[in-house]
C-alpha cells in the first residue's frame, strides 16, 4: 500500500487501493462497464485500472475504439490498440466514422465534430448493449485546460466550469475516475504496469 507522502508524488503510479476509493463516490451497482479507449496515457491508465477493479467486483468490462478517419492510418492505430486491450483481456469493439475522411484536407479545426461523432457512436452502442456507465480517462490536466480555453472564449461565470466527473450524456452515465490525478501519475501508472501507449499527433496541436 502507497503511504500518504507517496500518493501525493505526482510520479507515483495509481494503485488499486487508492483507485478502488476513487471509485467509492459513484456508488455503482452495475454489472457492466464500458470504456472509451484512444490508445492514449490516459486511457490506457484507466483500462489498466478499471480491469484490475472489475476482475476483483466481478464486473463484465468492455472497450470501445473510435476509428475516427481523420489522419491516415487511423484504421491501422485502431487495430493496434485493440491488440493491446486482447493483450489485457478486455473484450472490445471498434466503430467506425466514416464521416472523418472528408477532414483530412480541410483547414480548419474538427475536435468538435469528433467529440459529438464519438458520443454519438458510443451511445447507441450503449443503448444498443444495454449499457448504463460509460468510462472515460480525462484527468486533471484536462480539467486546467478546459477552464483556460473557456476563459479564452469569455465564457461568463456560470460558464467557467470545468469537465464533470459524473454526468448524464445521452441517457448514458459518463464518468471520469482520474479527473483527480495529474497526467505524470497516469505515466507512472502505465510504466509501472508496463502497458505502453499511442501519442495522437493532434494532442500537440495548439
Amino acid at each position: 500500500m502507497l503511504t500518504e507522502d507517496k500518493l501525493k508524488d505526482s510520479s507515483s503510479p495509481i494503485m488499486d487501493d487508492e483507485f478502488n476509493l476513487s471509485m467509492r463516490k459513484f456508488n455503482l451497482n452495475y454489472s457492466n462497464y464500458l470504456i472509451a479507449v484512444s490508445g492514449g496515457v490516459d486511457s490506457m491508465a484507466l483500462s489498466i485500472l478499471l480491469s484490475r477493479y472489475s476482475k476483483l467486483n466481478s464486473i463484465n468490462l468492455h472497450a470501445l475504439i473510435i476509428d475516427h478517419k481523420i489522419r491516415e492510418g487511423s484504421s491501422e492505430e485502431a487495430a493496434q490498440v485493440s491488440k493491446k486491450l486482447n493483450q489485457m483481456k478486455i473484450q472490445n469493439n471498434i466503430l467506425i466514422w466514416n464521416d472523418g475522411i472528408k477532414y483530412r484536407d480541410l483547414n480548419k479545426s474538427y475536435q468538435n465534430d469528433a467529440r459529438e461523432a464519438r458520443l454519438e457512436l458510443m451511445s447507441k452502442w450503449c443503448k444498443e448493449n444495454k449499457i448504463k456507465n460509460l468510462f472515460m480517462g480525462h484527468h486533471a490536466d484536462d480539467q486546467v485546460e478546459t477552464f483556460i480555453y473557456r476563459l479564452i472564449r469569455g465564457s461568463g461565470v456560470n460558464g467557467l466550469s470545468g469537465i464533470s466527473d459524473d454526468i448524464n450524456i445521452n441517457n448514458i452515465r459518463v464518468i471520469r475516475p482520474l479527473l483527480t490525478y495529474p497526467k505524470s501519475r497516469l505515466l507512472a501508472t502505465c510504466k509501472y504496469f508496463n502497458v505502453s501507449f499511442v501519442d495522437d499527433p493532434s494532442n500537440k496541436s495548439e
